[in-house]
Protein backbone atom coordinates (compact mmCIF):
# COMPACT_ATOMS: atom_id res chain seq x y z
CA UNK A 1 0.00 0.00 0.00
CA UNK A 2 1.16 3.51 -1.31
CA UNK A 3 2.75 5.24 1.75
CA UNK A 4 -0.30 8.49 1.81
CA UNK A 5 -2.94 5.70 0.46
CA UNK A 6 -5.05 6.44 3.33
CA UNK A 7 -3.69 10.18 4.28
CA UNK A 8 -6.08 13.12 4.64
CA UNK A 9 -3.47 15.76 3.69
CA UNK A 10 -2.81 14.91 0.17
CA UNK A 11 -3.18 18.50 -1.63
CA UNK A 12 -6.86 18.68 -3.17
CA UNK A 13 -8.13 20.78 -6.43
CA UNK A 14 -12.24 21.60 -6.22
CA UNK A 15 -13.93 19.46 -8.51
CA UNK A 16 -16.02 21.08 -11.29
CA UNK A 17 -19.46 19.35 -11.07
CA UNK A 18 -23.21 19.96 -12.63
CA UNK A 19 -26.54 19.37 -10.65
CA UNK A 20 -29.51 17.75 -11.48
CA UNK A 21 -32.53 18.41 -9.67
CA UNK A 22 -35.67 16.68 -9.02
CA UNK A 23 -38.73 19.45 -10.72
CA UNK A 24 -41.42 19.99 -8.66
CA UNK A 25 -43.44 17.92 -10.28
CA UNK A 26 -41.60 14.94 -11.59
CA UNK A 27 -42.55 12.77 -13.60
CA UNK A 28 -41.76 8.62 -13.79
CA UNK A 29 -38.87 8.27 -16.17
CA UNK A 30 -38.88 6.50 -19.23
CA UNK A 31 -37.22 3.13 -17.74
CA UNK A 32 -38.96 3.82 -13.84
CA UNK A 33 -40.04 0.67 -11.95
CA UNK A 34 -42.96 0.20 -9.62
CA UNK A 35 -42.44 3.69 -7.34
CA UNK A 36 -44.26 1.57 -4.57
CA UNK A 37 -41.39 -0.94 -4.90
CA UNK A 38 -40.76 -1.79 -0.95
CA UNK A 39 -38.47 0.54 0.64
CA UNK A 40 -39.33 3.27 -1.29
CA UNK A 41 -39.63 6.70 0.75
CA UNK A 42 -41.78 8.88 -1.48
CA UNK A 43 -42.56 10.91 1.42
CA UNK A 44 -38.81 12.08 1.68
CA UNK A 45 -38.08 15.88 0.09
CA UNK A 46 -34.46 14.85 -2.24
CA UNK A 47 -32.79 17.04 0.13
CA UNK A 48 -33.24 14.66 2.86
CA UNK A 49 -31.78 11.65 0.78
CA UNK A 50 -28.57 10.96 0.05
CA UNK A 51 -28.05 12.54 -3.52
CA UNK A 52 -26.42 10.36 -6.47
CA UNK A 53 -23.05 11.67 -7.88
CA UNK A 54 -21.51 10.17 -11.11
CA UNK A 55 -17.64 9.65 -11.77
CA UNK A 56 -16.70 9.49 -14.97
CA UNK A 57 -13.69 7.43 -16.59
CA UNK A 58 -10.69 8.00 -17.74
CA UNK A 59 -10.52 11.02 -20.96
CA UNK A 60 -14.13 11.54 -19.94
CA UNK A 61 -16.07 14.64 -18.25
CA UNK A 62 -19.48 15.32 -15.77
CA UNK A 63 -21.30 15.73 -19.31
CA UNK A 64 -21.00 12.11 -20.06
CA UNK A 65 -23.85 11.40 -17.38
CA UNK A 66 -26.31 14.17 -18.53
CA UNK A 67 -28.53 11.71 -19.93
CA UNK A 68 -28.98 9.56 -17.15
CA UNK A 69 -28.56 12.36 -14.87
CA UNK A 70 -31.52 13.69 -15.85
CA UNK A 71 -33.97 10.98 -16.38
CA UNK A 72 -33.05 9.94 -12.69
CA UNK A 73 -33.78 13.04 -11.38
CA UNK A 74 -37.36 13.03 -12.82
CA UNK A 75 -37.86 9.47 -11.09
CA UNK A 76 -40.34 9.35 -8.46
CA UNK A 77 -38.55 6.10 -6.75
CA UNK A 78 -35.44 8.11 -6.59
CA UNK A 79 -36.39 12.15 -5.56
CA UNK A 80 -33.04 13.02 -4.89
CA UNK A 81 -30.60 15.38 -6.21
CA UNK A 82 -27.81 14.12 -8.80
CA UNK A 83 -24.36 15.55 -9.21
CA UNK A 84 -22.00 14.75 -12.27
CA UNK A 85 -18.31 15.50 -11.07
CA UNK A 86 -15.18 16.80 -13.46
CA UNK A 87 -12.20 14.66 -11.49
CA UNK A 88 -9.01 16.57 -11.74
CA UNK A 89 -7.20 16.87 -14.98
CA UNK A 90 -10.40 16.41 -16.43
CA UNK A 91 -13.14 18.64 -17.76
CA UNK A 92 -13.40 22.15 -16.06
CA UNK A 93 -11.71 21.00 -13.04
CA UNK A 94 -8.04 22.00 -12.09
CA UNK A 95 -5.14 20.30 -13.32
CA UNK A 96 -2.36 18.92 -10.82
CA UNK A 97 1.31 17.34 -11.43
CA UNK A 98 -0.30 13.91 -9.19
CA UNK A 99 -2.95 11.64 -10.77
CA UNK A 100 -3.90 8.79 -8.86
CA UNK A 101 -6.24 7.24 -6.86
CA UNK A 102 -5.17 8.29 -3.25
CA UNK A 103 -5.86 12.22 -4.77
CA UNK A 104 -8.50 11.35 -6.62
CA UNK A 105 -10.02 9.91 -3.69
CA UNK A 106 -9.40 13.10 -1.28
CA UNK A 107 -10.62 15.38 -3.85
CA UNK A 108 -14.02 13.94 -3.81
CA UNK A 109 -14.26 13.57 0.09
CA UNK A 110 -13.39 17.31 -0.05
CA UNK A 111 -16.56 17.79 -2.29
CA UNK A 112 -19.08 15.81 -0.23
CA UNK A 113 -17.75 17.27 2.74
CA UNK A 114 -18.39 21.18 1.14
CA UNK A 115 -21.46 20.53 -1.17
CA UNK A 116 -23.31 17.70 0.53
CA UNK A 117 -22.09 17.20 4.15
CA UNK A 118 -20.91 14.15 6.34
CA UNK A 119 -23.72 13.71 7.42
CA UNK A 120 -26.14 13.08 4.58
CA UNK A 121 -23.49 11.66 2.44
CA UNK A 122 -23.65 10.24 -1.06
CA UNK A 123 -24.42 7.10 -3.50
CA UNK A 124 -21.32 7.15 -5.60
CA UNK A 125 -21.50 5.52 -9.23
CA UNK A 126 -18.50 5.32 -10.48
CA UNK A 127 -17.42 4.20 -14.09
CA UNK A 128 -14.09 2.29 -14.93
CA UNK A 129 -11.51 4.86 -13.52
CA UNK A 130 -14.22 6.71 -11.50
CA UNK A 131 -15.14 3.54 -10.19
CA UNK A 132 -12.16 2.88 -9.12
CA UNK A 133 -11.78 6.03 -7.27
CA UNK A 134 -15.38 5.68 -5.53
CA UNK A 135 -14.00 2.00 -3.89
CA UNK A 136 -11.30 4.41 -3.22
CA UNK A 137 -13.59 7.05 -1.21
CA UNK A 138 -15.57 4.04 -0.21
CA UNK A 139 -12.62 2.04 2.12
CA UNK A 140 -10.70 5.76 2.66
CA UNK A 141 -14.19 7.27 4.50
CA UNK A 142 -16.62 4.56 4.66
CA UNK A 143 -18.92 7.51 6.79
CA UNK A 144 -19.39 9.58 3.51
CA UNK A 145 -20.26 7.10 1.09
CA UNK A 146 -23.89 5.64 2.12
CA UNK A 147 -23.91 3.40 -1.02
CA UNK A 148 -21.22 2.74 -3.47
CA UNK A 149 -21.50 0.89 -7.19
CA UNK A 150 -18.89 0.52 -9.68
CA UNK A 151 -19.41 0.18 -13.22
CA UNK A 152 -17.13 -2.27 -14.62
CA UNK A 153 -13.96 -2.19 -12.53
CA UNK A 154 -12.96 -3.99 -9.94
CA UNK A 155 -10.25 -3.23 -6.85
CA UNK A 156 -7.53 -4.85 -8.69
CA UNK A 157 -4.15 -3.60 -10.46
CA UNK A 158 -3.78 -3.72 -13.85
CA UNK A 159 -1.95 -2.52 -16.89
CA UNK A 160 -3.32 0.14 -19.05
CA UNK A 161 -4.46 -0.70 -22.43
CA UNK A 162 -1.30 0.55 -25.05
CA UNK A 163 -4.59 2.03 -26.91
CA UNK A 164 -4.91 4.53 -24.32
CA UNK A 165 -0.67 5.51 -24.40
CA UNK A 166 -1.36 5.44 -28.49
CA UNK A 167 -3.86 8.52 -27.66
CA UNK A 168 -2.20 10.14 -25.89
CA UNK A 169 0.71 10.20 -28.28
CA UNK A 170 -1.76 11.28 -30.77
CA UNK A 171 -2.99 14.14 -28.60
CA UNK A 172 0.44 15.61 -27.91
CA UNK A 173 1.17 15.84 -31.87
CA UNK A 174 -2.04 17.38 -32.44
CA UNK A 175 -1.05 20.05 -30.41
CA UNK A 176 2.70 20.05 -31.15
CA UNK A 177 1.49 20.23 -34.72
CA UNK A 178 -0.74 23.44 -33.34
CA UNK A 179 -4.05 22.55 -36.18
CA UNK A 180 -5.70 24.59 -37.42
CA UNK A 181 -9.25 22.52 -38.19
CA UNK A 182 -10.78 20.32 -36.11
CA UNK A 183 -10.70 17.75 -39.16
CA UNK A 184 -7.34 17.86 -39.26
CA UNK A 185 -7.21 17.26 -35.36
CA UNK A 186 -9.53 14.22 -36.48
CA UNK A 187 -7.38 13.01 -39.49
CA UNK A 188 -4.21 12.42 -36.96
CA UNK A 189 -6.40 10.61 -34.23
CA UNK A 190 -7.99 8.42 -37.36
CA UNK A 191 -4.95 7.37 -37.88
CA UNK A 192 -4.46 4.98 -34.55
CA UNK A 193 -8.23 4.43 -33.89
CA UNK A 194 -11.22 3.47 -36.47
CA UNK A 195 -14.02 3.05 -34.01
CA UNK A 196 -15.75 6.45 -34.67
CA UNK A 197 -17.36 6.08 -31.19
CA UNK A 198 -14.22 6.42 -29.38
CA UNK A 199 -13.08 9.21 -31.46
CA UNK A 200 -15.92 10.96 -30.88
CA UNK A 201 -15.95 10.35 -26.66
CA UNK A 202 -12.03 11.23 -26.97
CA UNK A 203 -12.68 14.35 -29.00
CA UNK A 204 -14.62 15.73 -26.85
CA UNK A 205 -11.65 17.31 -25.16
CA UNK A 206 -10.71 19.42 -28.21
CA UNK A 207 -11.61 23.19 -27.64
CA UNK A 208 -10.46 26.11 -30.61
CA UNK A 209 -8.01 28.67 -28.79
CA UNK A 210 -6.23 31.66 -30.43
CA UNK A 211 -2.87 31.49 -31.08
CA UNK A 212 -1.30 34.75 -29.26
CA UNK A 213 1.19 35.03 -31.49
CA UNK A 214 -0.59 34.54 -35.35
CA UNK A 215 -4.25 35.37 -33.64
CA UNK A 216 -5.56 32.30 -35.37
CA UNK A 217 -7.21 29.22 -34.40
CA UNK A 218 -5.36 26.27 -32.99
CA UNK A 219 -7.01 23.34 -31.66
CA UNK A 220 -5.87 22.27 -27.93
CA UNK A 221 -6.85 19.40 -25.21
CA UNK A 222 -8.52 20.44 -22.15
CA UNK A 223 -7.24 17.40 -20.40
CA UNK A 224 -3.23 17.80 -19.79
CA UNK A 225 -1.79 15.56 -22.14
CA UNK A 226 1.89 15.82 -20.52
CA UNK A 227 0.52 15.43 -17.05
CA UNK A 228 -1.47 12.17 -17.76
CA UNK A 229 1.39 10.57 -20.45
CA UNK A 230 3.17 10.76 -16.88
CA UNK A 231 0.61 9.25 -14.68
CA UNK A 232 -1.12 6.77 -16.88
CA UNK A 233 0.04 3.61 -15.66
CA UNK A 234 -1.08 5.22 -12.03
CA UNK A 235 -4.60 4.71 -13.44
CA UNK A 236 -4.43 1.06 -13.70
CA UNK A 237 -3.36 0.63 -10.15
CA UNK A 238 -5.25 -0.31 -6.89
CA UNK A 239 -2.95 0.66 -4.11
CA UNK A 240 -4.83 -0.25 -1.30
CA UNK A 241 -4.68 -3.67 0.89
CA UNK A 242 -7.21 -5.02 2.32
CA UNK A 243 -7.12 -4.41 6.02
CA UNK A 244 -9.66 -4.19 9.26
CA UNK A 245 -9.86 -0.66 8.62
CA UNK A 246 -9.85 -0.68 4.93
CA UNK A 247 -13.14 -2.50 4.37
CA UNK A 248 -16.54 -0.94 3.24
CA UNK A 249 -19.56 -2.74 4.86
CA UNK A 250 -22.04 -0.85 3.63
CA UNK A 251 -24.37 -1.66 0.33
CA UNK A 252 -22.23 -1.99 -2.61
CA UNK A 253 -23.45 -3.21 -5.90
CA UNK A 254 -20.77 -4.19 -8.78
CA UNK A 255 -22.22 -4.02 -12.51
CA UNK A 256 -20.56 -5.63 -14.72
CA UNK A 257 -21.08 -5.46 -18.76
CA UNK A 258 -21.17 -9.20 -19.99
CA UNK A 259 -19.36 -8.49 -23.01
CA UNK A 260 -15.97 -6.86 -20.95
CA UNK A 261 -13.32 -8.64 -18.88
CA UNK A 262 -12.81 -6.00 -16.42
CA UNK A 263 -14.75 -7.92 -14.11
CA UNK A 264 -13.90 -11.57 -14.08
CA UNK A 265 -13.85 -14.58 -11.66
CA UNK A 266 -10.18 -13.57 -10.59
CA UNK A 267 -11.43 -10.24 -9.33
CA UNK A 268 -13.78 -11.72 -6.58
CA UNK A 269 -11.53 -12.59 -3.90
CA UNK A 270 -10.82 -8.72 -4.01
CA UNK A 271 -14.14 -7.56 -4.28
CA UNK A 272 -15.24 -9.42 -1.09
CA UNK A 273 -12.16 -8.57 0.69
CA UNK A 274 -12.95 -4.93 -0.03
CA UNK A 275 -16.63 -4.98 0.18
CA UNK A 276 -18.26 -8.16 2.15
CA UNK A 277 -21.60 -6.80 1.09
CA UNK A 278 -21.54 -6.41 -2.30
CA UNK A 279 -23.97 -7.55 -4.98
CA UNK A 280 -22.84 -8.23 -8.56
CA UNK A 281 -25.05 -7.59 -11.71
CA UNK A 282 -24.77 -8.39 -15.42
CA UNK A 283 -26.14 -5.97 -18.03
CA UNK A 284 -25.83 -6.54 -21.28
CA UNK A 285 -22.99 -4.45 -22.94
CA UNK A 286 -19.32 -4.02 -23.13
CA UNK A 287 -17.27 -1.73 -21.06
CA UNK A 288 -19.28 1.27 -21.60
CA UNK A 289 -21.96 0.50 -19.71
CA UNK A 290 -24.47 3.13 -19.60
CA UNK A 291 -24.18 4.27 -22.64
CA UNK A 292 -24.33 0.98 -24.50
CA UNK A 293 -27.50 0.00 -22.07
CA UNK A 294 -29.00 2.74 -20.41
CA UNK A 295 -32.21 1.16 -19.39
CA UNK A 296 -30.69 -1.73 -18.02
CA UNK A 297 -28.70 0.34 -16.15
CA UNK A 298 -31.07 2.23 -14.49
CA UNK A 299 -33.41 -0.47 -13.71
CA UNK A 300 -30.38 -2.18 -11.79
CA UNK A 301 -29.05 0.72 -9.92
CA UNK A 302 -32.85 1.75 -8.64
CA UNK A 303 -33.10 -2.09 -8.11
CA UNK A 304 -30.36 -1.79 -5.64
CA UNK A 305 -30.95 1.70 -4.33
CA UNK A 306 -34.63 0.66 -3.07
CA UNK A 307 -33.92 -2.70 -1.80
CA UNK A 308 -30.95 -1.09 0.24
CA UNK A 309 -33.54 2.07 1.54
CA UNK A 310 -30.74 4.08 0.99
Amino acid sequence: MSKDATSDSIPTVDLAYDIYEPSPTPQDSLFSTSSTAKGTSLHQSPGEKPPLVFIHGLFGNKSNSRAVSRILANDTTLMRDIYCLDLRNHGHSPHSSRHDYPAMARDIENFIEKNIGTEKGAILIGHSMGAKAAMAVSIRRPNLVKGMVSVDNAPVAHGVGSQFTSYLRAMAEIERKQVDTKRAAYDIFERIETNSAIVNFVMTNLVKETNPTTGKPVFKFRIPVDVLTKQISRVGEWPFEATTEMVYKSPTLFISGTRSDYINDRCLPAMKAFFPHYNLEKVEAGHWVISENMPDFITVLKEFIIRENI
